[in-house]
């Protein structure tokens, strides 16, 4: 039995590129956990 991700705000610090989609910083994206550790170690978010 697989349940969804869960999901998470954050807040760009850094302009960040998703799937060709330029995001500004201060674009506020839903993520989930696995994306979010991700991109705070990459200290977009």
């Amino acid at each position: 039995m697989s349940k969804a991700p869960e999901k998470v705000k954050a807040v760009l610090k850094k302009p960040h590129r998703h799937k060709g989609v330029e995001l500004p910083i201060g674009a506020e994206v839903e993520l989930s956990k696995a994306q979010a550790e991700r991109l705070t170690r990459r200290e977009v978010i």
